[in-house]
């Protein structure tokens, strides 16, 4: 993704990384490959103990990257903010126990000193919503704190183009701030739709007829990309 933002024309200014310490390890012993081999017990119970421990290349992740990139400015970065509202930092959002804020957030408590300089609150149960069967819903305390530190006026626009349930939508519109989510399944939208409507303040959504029509699109374009795929394939 950072290489398409790059290849789009968009300035790398840095990377946020969402650090938590839960998360389930994706690492694969080999012994049910071992297993397989047409080779005697003997070879196969060796095997599997020079290979102790040993697993697929997929260590425990505890963190997620957010890349942060702008648009070139238009002269200064004094001019392009007089001119558009957007290019800064606003460096009043404190995180952790009111420190400067960081490219490092932490939803966990992990020890003293990271959550001094990093720690920020924890998502519930009720902020997800029982309706969501999201796998991956973020939380919503991440969200704001970046809309906080980017956006400097009622003005801005917030875009997710991968909406999924629609928690920086919820963090957008709690915020006071307008917002444009995009996501190509149906059953997210809905439920990004109920927990819009369920977050109080005032925001347009888009009505049911809209919102097919937008899927169609989305599937036509789809649809588009993978014929096209397959006749790059063709070619080659």
């Amino acid at each position: 993704m950072v290489s398409a933002i790059d290849d789009a024309g968009l300035l790398i200014r840095d990377c946020f990384i969402w650090l938590y310490t839960q998360n389930q390890p994706k690492a694969m012993s080999l012994n049910h490959f071992i297993e397989k081999l047409n080779e005697d017990k003997e070879i196969k119970d060796t095997l599997k103990n020079q290979l102790n421990g040993w697993k697929t290349p997929q260590i425990k992740s505890c963190f997620e990257p957010i890349v942060m990139a702008q648009k070139e400015t238009e002269g200064t970065f004094l001019d392009n903010f007089r001119k558009y509202n957007v290019g800064l930092l606003n460096t009043n959002v404190k995180i952790g126990q009111d420190m400067f804020p960081s490219n490092v957030v932490s939803t966990d408590k992990i020890n003293e000193v990271v959550d001094k300089c990093f720690l920020i609150s924890k998502p519930d149960k009720k902020e997800k919503g029982d309706f969501n069967a999201h796998r991956t819903v973020k939380p919503l305390s991440l969200c704001e704190y970046i809309i906080n530190l980017t956006t400097y006026s009622n003005e801005a626009v917030v875009l997710d183009p991968f909406a999924g349930s629609g928690t920086t939508l919820v963090a957008a519109k709690k915020l006071g701030r307008k917002f444009i989510g995009i996501d190509i399944n149906k059953e997210y939208i809905e439920v990004s739709q109920r927990r819009i409507k369920q977050t109080n303040t005032t925001y347009f959504i888009l009505n049911d007829i809209k919102a097919e029509r937008q899927l169609r699109i989305l599937e036509k374009a789809a649809k588009y990309k993978r014929l096209n795929k397959r006749k790059i394939a063709k070619a080659v």
